[in-house]
């Protein structure tokens, strides 16, 4: 579960994430060739700990609160709705809705990310759009759109997107 945390908090694109796995990787092998392995295994299973189930309670609750408000709350501020020859960048604070006509619009789905968008996001990744024209604007919307097609229609950050 820590590990989990901490590869969501900390966010690592592109080659270095592809670093930090050679490196786990290698000092992995590296304590199965000076055979510290068997010392950490033979400490483990000395150490005597125990939890009741308030202690998981006392960990669990905070946990699914804060996911649960980033959820319902936080990831619904911006989002792109996408209309017949229109689309429209909706933000809760600042400038409101924003349209913009689809002529010269790309869409592009970043997934640079191995912990976000491959292991721990199943295949989504981060929506970039950009605008065409004279004052063309760049709008990123995160962790959207995954692969599957059922879960693109479900997902919260492209509403009605025609797949």
């Amino acid at each position: 579960m820590l590990l989990v945390i901490l590869i969501t908090n900390i966010r690592v694109s592109g080659v270095w994430s592809l670093v930090i796995v050679m490196f786990v990787l290698l000092l992995s092998v590296f304590f199965a060739l000076t055979g510290l392995w068997d010392t950490i295994f033979r400490l483990a299973g000395k150490s005597d700990a125990h939890m009741t189930a308030a202690a998981y309670l006392a960990l669990a609750i905070p946990l699914f609160i804060i996911w649960l408000v980033v959820l319902v709350f936080y990831d619904r501020l911006n989002y792109a709705t996408f209309d017949r020859g229109q689309f429209t960048f909706h933000q809760a604070f600042g400038s409101g809705a924003i349209s913009f006509e689809v002529m010269g619009l790309s869409l592009q789905k970043k997934r640079d990310d191995l912990f976000h968008h491959w292991i721990l996001g199943i295949g989504s990744g981060d929506l970039v759009i950009r605008t065409g024209g004279g004052n063309g604007r760049t709008f990123e919307v995160p962790k959207c759109c995954s692969s599957a097609p059922s879960w693109r229609r479900r997902s919260g950050c492209c509403r009605n997107a025609k797949w």
